[in-house]
C-alpha cells in the first residue's frame, strides 16, 4: 500500500494519525503544570514579602540619615540599587501581564485551567519571530538584565548577577532566550519570569545590606549594653537559691565569665548562674564584673550593677497574693506528638513543693514536666505549691495544641538551584523542620516524585535522585521538578511544604 495510490479514506486516516501523534507530543503532564503553578505562587509571595522588607530597610536608613550625615551616602547608594532593580522588575511584570492576558487561570469548576497553563503559542509569539530570531520585547528583556548585571559588576557584586548564559546544542550555540523560553508552556514561562524577579530582589537585598555592614560594625558595639545581675528580692534562710548575670538583652552566643563578690563563674548560653548566700539573715549585695569576647575577637569587661536581696527567716504570708506561672520551654504553644518541656513557679510557695498536673503531663522534678498532647485543640495545666505554713495554693493555665509543621525539602541546602546534567544522579533530597521550630527533630525523606520534561513522572523510594532513570536523559536548558516529597521521623510527619526545582545547565 505504501507504494500504490492511496484512497481518499486512507489519506484521511493517515492525516488523523499525524494529528493524534502531534496532540500526544503537546500533551503536558498535569502534575508538572500544577507544580509550576505552585512554584510560581510561592515565588510571588516571597517576592512580595522581600520587597516590603527591602522598602522598610531603606526607610529606616532614610530616617537615620535625617539625624546622622554618615548614613546619607548609604541611603543614596541604596536608592540607586532600588531603581536599577525596579526597572527590571516592572518590565517583567508587564511581560507577565501581557503573556497571561485576561484568560482565567481557573475553569468554571474552580480547577486549574490546564489548557491555558499548557499553551505554548502565547510564549512563542511574545518571544520569537522565528526559531532563531527573538522579538524586540525579548531583546529588551535581555538588555535590561545585562544592564542590571553590569551595575552589580561595577560595585563588586558580580556574584549576585542574574544568570543569562546560553547553552550548546551539539556544535550550535543557543542563546539564553532560546534556552529559557522556546517551546515552553505558558505556566513555565511565567514561573521563569517570576524567578528572574526573585533573583533581582534578592540581589537588591544583599547589596543594600552590604552598604551598611561596615557602619553597623562601627556604630552598634556591644559596649553599649550594660552588665546586669538579677536581684531575687528576698529568699528564705537556709534554702538553695540562684540568680543570673548577663549583658542586658543578653546574647546567648557570648563566651566569657562573671566575677561576683570575688568569685568567678563561666558564661553558659550567654549568662552565668550565681549561687546566693542564704546561710544567715539580713540584706545581702551582689557586685562585680562580666568579661566576654566581642564580635571582633577582642576581650571586653563591663561592671555589673550592684543589687541587693533580703534573706528572711520565713516567707511572710499574711495578705500575700499567690500566683502561679507556667511556661512552655520551647514555644508559646504545645505540639502534638512530641515531648514539650514546661516549667512553673508559684510566688510565695516553697520551690521544692511545686507540682504540675494535666493531660499528657509527666513530672520531671519540682516545677518541671514533659507534656505529650494526644489531640489538636487546647489543654489546661495546673500548678500547685505549699507555703511555709503548709497551705496549698494552685492556679490553672490553658495552652493551645497544634500539629507539627511541614518539613522543608532541599538539595544542597536550596529549593531552587542550577547544576550540570552530569551532577543530577549524585544528588540527595533532604528535609528538615523549619528553623523557627524549637525542637530537635531528625527528618528523613522516604519517597518523592520527579518530572523531567518529555518524560513521564517517576515516584522514587528513598532520597537518592540517581534512582530516577529519567534524570539521566535531562537536557541542558530544561527544568527538573521534584515534588510530593514524603518524610518520616520518630513521629508521623506530613509531606514537605515545598517542591525542589533544578535548572539543568
Amino acid at each position: 500500500m505504501a507504494g500504490g495510490k492511496q484512497t481518499a479514506r486512507q489519506k484521511m486516516i493517515n492525516l488523523m494519525y499525524l494529528v493524534f501523534i502531534a496532540m500526544m507530543a503537546l500533551n503536558i503532564d498535569r502534575e508538572v503544570l500544577r507544580a509550576f503553578d505552585d512554584i510560581n505562587t510561592s515565588l510571588e509571595a516571597t517576592n512580595t514579602l522581600s520587597t516590603k522588607n527591602n522598602d522598610a530597610f531603606i526607610s529606616s536608613i532614610a530616617k537615620t540619615a535625617e539625624t546622622d550625615d554618615k548614613y546619607k551616602e548609604a541611603l543614596d547608594k541604596s536608592n540607586i540599587m532600588k531603581s536599577k532593580a525596579k526597572e527590571v522588575i516592572d518590565y517583567v511584570n508587564k511581560l507577565k501581564s501581557d503573556l497571561n492576558g485576561t484568560e482565567a487561570k481557573l475553569d468554571a469548576n474552580g480547577e486549574l485551567n490546564y489548557k491555558v497553563l499548557s499553551d505554548m503559542e502565547n510564549v512563542t509569539r511574545m518571544f520569537f519571530i522565528s526559531d532563531s530570531q527573538p522579538t524586540q520585547v525579548a531583546k529588551d528583556l535581555e538588555t535590561k538584565i545585562k544592564a542590571f548585571n553590569d551595575y552589580l559588576k561595577s560595585i563588586g557584586k558580580d556574584n549576585l548577577k542574574v544568570n543569562i548564559n546560553g547553552v550548546k546544542k551539539g556544535n550550535k550555540e543557543l542563546g539564553w532566550l532560546y534556552k529559557t523560553f522556546y517551546g515552553q508552556p505558558q505556566v513555565a514561562a511565567t514561573t521563569t519570569l517570576t524567578k528572574i524577579q526573585n533573583d533581582v530582589i534578592n540581589a537588591e537585598s544583599e547589596v543594600i545590606r552590604s552598604f551598611l555592614s561596615q557602619k553597623v560594625m562601627e556604630n552598634v558595639e556591644i559596649n553599649e549594653f550594660k552588665g546586669v545581675i538579677s536581684s531575687p528580692g528576698f529568699v528564705q534562710k537556709g534554702t538553695q537559691a540562684t540568680t543570673y548575670a548577663a549583658i542586658g538583652a543578653f546574647d546567648n552566643r557570648l563566651q566569657g565569665s562573671v566575677t561576683v563578690n570575688n568569685r568567678t563563674y563561666p558564661l553558659v548560653d550567654g549568662k552565668a548562674t550565681i549561687p546566693l548566700e542564704t546561710g544567715s539573715s539580713g540584706t545581702k549585695s551582689l557586685s562585680g564584673s562580666i568579661s566576654f569576647t566581642d564580635a571582633k575577637g577582642g576581650k571586653q569587661t563591663r561592671p555589673l550593677e550592684t543589687v541587693t536581696y533580703e534573706v528572711v527567716e520565713e516567707v511572710i504570708k499574711d495578705n500575700l497574693k499567690f500566683t502561679g506561672v507556667i511556661t512552655a520551654d520551647k514555644m508559646n504553644v504545645l505540639y502534638i506528638g512530641v515531648e514539650n518541656p514546661v516549667s512553673a513557679t508559684v510566688s510565695g510557695a516553697q520551690p521544692g513543693s511545686i507540682t504540675l498536673s494535666g493531660p499528657g503531663l509527666r513530672s520531671t522534678g519540682a516545677g518541671k514536666g514533659i507534656v505529650t498532647p494526644s489531640a489538636i485543640g487546647e489543654i489546661t495545666l495546673t500548678v500547685s505549691g505549699k507555703t511555709s505554713d503548709g497551705k496549698t495554693v494552685s492556679t490553672k493555665q490553658p495552652f493551645r495544641v497544634k500539629g507539627l509543621p511541614k518539613p522543608e525539602a532541599t538539595i544542597r541546602g536550596k529549593s531552587v538551584l542550577s547544576m550540570p546534567a552530569s551532577s543530577l544522579a549524585n544528588q540527595t533530597v533532604v528535609a528538615k523542620m523549619p528553623d523557627d521550630f524549637g525542637f530537635n527533630l531528625s527528618v528523613s525523606v522516604t519517597s518523592f516524585s520527579v518530572k523531567v520534561p518529555g518524560k513521564a513522572a517517576q515516584t522514587i523510594s528513598g532520597s537518592n535522585l540517581g534512582a530516577a532513570s529519567s534524570v539521566k536523559g535531562a537536557k541542558p536548558g530544561t527544568t527538573v521538578t521534584i515534588f510530593d516529597i514524603k518524610t518520616t521521623s520518630s513521629v508521623p510527619l506530613r509531606p514537605a511544604s515545598n517542591n525542589v526545582v533544578i535548572e539543568v545547565q
